[in-house]
């Protein structure tokens, strides 16, 4: 099944808002710039940007000035509203658990977490060993303040021409993870440079969609096969390629993590230098790990631009709204801000609007 046709089994109109929620929404989307974005870039002109283009570069400028190191939990916490957001009583029974790896541009991240963080979820962010400081300062900060946030165990320098190394700061972030609670149910894995498109509560819906299974895309490569040595024999096992990001549940991390076969064929990845993409894939296709099964070209976790050497920007805004997926990416402060920004002031305004009941 793919990620549209499960997401249009959740009535996102129905299912969350009542007949007032809906009329606050489609006021957002006709009577602001960012509304008017969303709704359909193509109409809205440049030179409408400029005032909302001058603000965010001074917030971004302004990002990396502040001492983090200095700030108290409390200033922390009020200034980024992260226990300020409505949360239903599902939500807190069926927590997320997300791994962030993080590189570059503070405020871009600033943005992603306010987007992502609700207190009932498990976070762990990997540091990039060549960070700035003021990323570091941040993200420290944010483990020592915030609920349910951590630092990845280990640090390594992942980068695009050092692909096992995505590999190995998942894993470790995977591990730690699996320690903090026994309550989550689903795996995420984001970069720095993705947003959500969806609020935590329709993330959930769609998620209970997959019951227990993983959505992980394939994309059969023939020429590709390795062999596994069990105890009393040798099997074949073919690669698949996918993607980074997959949505993967918890009890097949909890079997990865103890298998030999996993094992086996991460090693084969290190060696052999293939990209991290066939790890999940691979896994995905052998029927002794549980969750298997969604086997699709189509990325429920994100929407990727078709051009990885073109971030998305506030022109692509209608066209991942309407993707049904749960992140977008790539997105990018130093080509453009008001496409970040507007999608930060459309999920709040969908998540401020929630039907009020078993609201906590």
């Amino acid at each position: 099944m793919s990620s549209t046709s499960l997401y249009r089994q959740v009535p996102l109109y129905i299912q969350q808002y009542s007949s007032s929620k809906l009329s606050n929404i489609n006021s957002f989307l006709k009577t602001t710039l960012c509304g008017r974005i969303i709704a359909n870039s193509s109409i809205v002109k440049i030179f409408e940007l400029n005032n909302i283009n001058r603000k965010l570069q001074q917030k971004c400028h302004n990002a990396c000035k502040i001492s983090y190191n200095d700030m108290s939990c409390v200033v922390l916490i009020e200034s980024q509203g992260f226990y300020s957001k409505k949360v239903t009583n599902i939500e807190l029974k069926y927590p997320q658990a997300f791994t962030i790896l993080l590189h570059k541009n503070l405020w871009q991240f600033q943005v992603l977490f306010r987007m992502l963080y609700s207190r009932q979820n498990y976070h762990c962010i990997h540091l990039n060993l060549k960070a700035s400081d003021c990323l570091i300062q941040y993200a420290k900060k944010l483990a020592q303040c915030v609920d349910n946030v951590y630092l990845s165990p280990r640090q390594f320098n992942v980068t695009s021409n050092k692909k096992f190394s995505i590999l190995q700061a998942e894993l470790t972030c995977q591990i730690h993870l699996l320690k903090q609670s026994e309550k989550w149910k689903y795996y995420m894995i984001l970069t720095g440079q993705d947003l959500p498109i969806q609020t935590n509560y329709a993330r959930l819906q769609i998620l209970e969609l997959l019951n227990g299974s993983n959505s992980v895309q394939s994309i059969d490569d023939h020429q590709k096969e390795m062999m596994v040595i069990e105890e009393n024999y040798v099997k074949k096992v073919s690669l698949y390629r996918g993607s980074l990001h997959a949505v993967l549940s918890r009890s097949f991390l909890e079997s990865l993590h103890k298998s030999k076969t996993a094992y086996d064929i991460l090693k084969y990845l290190r060696d052999t230098d293939l990209s991290h993409e066939y790890f999940y894939a691979a896994l995905n296709h052998l029927k002794e790990f549980p969750g298997i099964g969604q086997h699709t070209k189509h990325i429920l976790s994100h929407f990727i631009a078709d051009d990885k050497q073109h971030p998305f920007t506030w022109t692509d805004l209608p066209l991942i709204e309407k993707s049904g997926q749960l992140f977008a990416g790539e997105f990018d402060q130093e080509i453009d801000l008001v496409g970040i920004d507007c999608l930060e002031q459309w999920l709040n305004v969908k998540q401020s609007n929630l039907i009020d009941e078993s609201l906590n």
